[in-house]
């Protein structure tokens, strides 16, 4: 967002939404993963991933690193694939561009006159960025193209855009409306798509800056470091946490885990933790987090790994036919001769086994988009997973919690009596008993201690784990060897088959 923002965020947290979750742009399938795990910030994973593809450079100073980032921006480049530099500052972008430049020059790639405007130069060959929007030249801002001819006494030049070719007069040129693109900020990169991109790294990176800088290439997006952290520019302001940052990689860690979105003014107030939730609420929570979680398309692994057992029978099968039909004696083919009848039936048995084959790959296909549509989905609802799995471990403490203070507890002595002695084997069975007691007490929010197990639910799973908690109950005080009449269990015996309380 460039003002103010959040309201798109604000809508989906509130409103069903339909989501792009499929990443078609990144040819590798690992970086498709480690973008997904840079955009719900597991930062490390994402940069251990990059280093061990070799897409991060390291250098020993700033001035080496973007003589590294210029020679393989140019390698790249030479080989007639789109490719661009990317930086979060404007001044490490002219630099970029000007290093850029004077390699184009020296290859002999820039020929022809000069024009100059304000600072740059441009001469035919240059790759030059539009920076305003004009629906007379029907140019936009961050076109980019080449320059196939300037001419100086007209203070104008001729430039070959993606589809088409552009006259730019002298007053969109010298209202400072044109720029080189050898490099560009990632601001300027948002929306482009290219084969390479270079990436500078600074402190000034952020989540959501650098999720954009690394999702721009199809084929390679590479990171370019400075090892020790502290070689910067002193005339730029700086970011670094003191005594954070030793090596580049922390640098660039404590960067990305930064996040710049913003959030609408509501959703400023902080959230109170698990811990200060009612047992209404966190149990509420729980259920539309697994509802979420369970709307996931189903999990076609299982179906994966038969197939893959039956298709290497298969093949198998497909081998051994062709060996058989291979070690075949070779007939001539004589007109009115019978077909060798063991040729014919093996050549049956591989059609039919080929065919089998094909149906058995067309069918892993469709479950492999199946689990990658199932992938997808869980990964953008990665938040909501962590969010389940923090309350499931404050629900469970609270268990864990009443358990240990069952002992003194009015409820419990009512259903199963006081707890016995450590040494009697029976103590086991008390505690059992009071687990179950205190899960359902609190997955089912009872908090009445007049009616320890609640009321009874009408139907459903509810109903089931009612009866479930009464019969655990029941048996521990039959194995208790309790009296009858505690409270909620007087029913057991006609509702609950071979439960008689003594």
């Amino acid at each position: 967002e460039i003002d103010a923002g959040g309201l798109f965020a604000g809508l989906i947290a509130r409103q069903p939404a339909i989501a792009l979750t499929d990443n078609h742009r990144q040819r590798h399938e690992w970086e498709r993963d480690a973008l997904n795990q840079l955009r719900h910030g597991d930062i490390p994973t994402a940069l251990t991933a990059y280093n061990e593809q070799g897409r991060i450079v390291t250098a020993p100073t700033a001035r080496d690193t973007k003589q590294q980032l210029v020679a393989g921006f140019w390698a790249t480049h030479m080989s007639v694939a789109d490719t661009v530099m990317l930086a979060s500052r404007r001044a490490d972008v002219a630099e970029l561009n000007l290093y850029a430049r004077t390699r184009a020059a020296a290859a002999g790639h820039l020929i022809g006159p000069v024009l100059s405007s304000g600072e740059r130069d441009f001469q035919a060959g240059d790759r030059v960025l539009m920076l305003r929007n004009n629906r007379q030249l029907q140019v936009k801002n961050g076109n980019r193209g080449t320059v196939i001819a300037v001419d100086p006494d007209e203070r104008t030049m001729t430039v070959r855009l993606a589809r088409r070719t552009v006259d730019v007069p002298a007053e969109y040129l010298h209202a400072g409306y044109v720029d080189h693109a050898y490099a560009m900020t990632v601001h300027k990169s948002q929306g482009l798509t290219c084969d390479h991109t270079h990436v500078l790294a600074s402190d000034e990176l952020y989540r959501e800056l650098g999720y954009t800088a690394l999702s721009r290439g199809r084929h390679t997006n590479t990171l370019y470091l400075t090892a020790d952290p502290h070689d910067v520019d002193p005339d730029l302001d700086q970011h670094i946490p003191p005594g954070e940052c030793e090596t580049p990689e922390q640098l660039l860690e404590v960067a990305l885990r930064r996040s710049h979105a913003q959030r609408l003014a509501l959703d400023h107030q902080i959230p109170a933790p698990p811990s200060a939730w009612t047992l209404k609420e966190l149990n509420a929570e729980r259920a539309r987090l697994r509802a979420v979680i369970a709307a996931a398309p189903k999990d076609p692994s299982a179906e994966l790994q038969s197939l893959a057992v039956t298709r290497r029978m298969a093949v198998a099968e497909a081998d051994d036919v062709n060996r058989r039909i291979a070690a075949l004696p070779r007939r001539l083919a004589i007109p009115g001769r019978k077909p060798d009848p063991d040729r014919t039936q093996l050549t049956e048995r591989h059609t039919r086994v080929r065919d089998r084959l094909q149906t058995i790959d067309s069918e892993v296909i469709q479950l492999q988009a199946a689990q990658h549509r199932r992938d997808s989905y869980l990964a953008v609802h990665t938040a909501e997973a962590d969010q389940l799995d923090r309350l499931d471990r404050e629900l469970a403490h609270r268990i864990n919690s009443a358990v240990s203070r069952a002992p003194h507890q009015p409820h419990i002595h009512a259903l199963i009596g006081p707890r016995p002695a450590s040494n009697d084997p029976k103590a086991r069975t008390w505690i059992t008993a009071v687990q179950a007691i205190e899960t359902y007490r609190h997955t089912q929010d009872i908090t009445d201690t007049e009616r320890p197990l609640g009321i009874e639910p009408y139907t459903g799973d509810p109903l089931i784990q009612w009866y479930s908690v009464q019969t655990a109950v029941a048996a521990a005080r039959n194995e208790l060897g309790l009296r009858s009449g505690a409270p909620q269990l007087r029913s057991l015996e006609r509702d609950v088959p071979g439960i008689e309380l003594v």
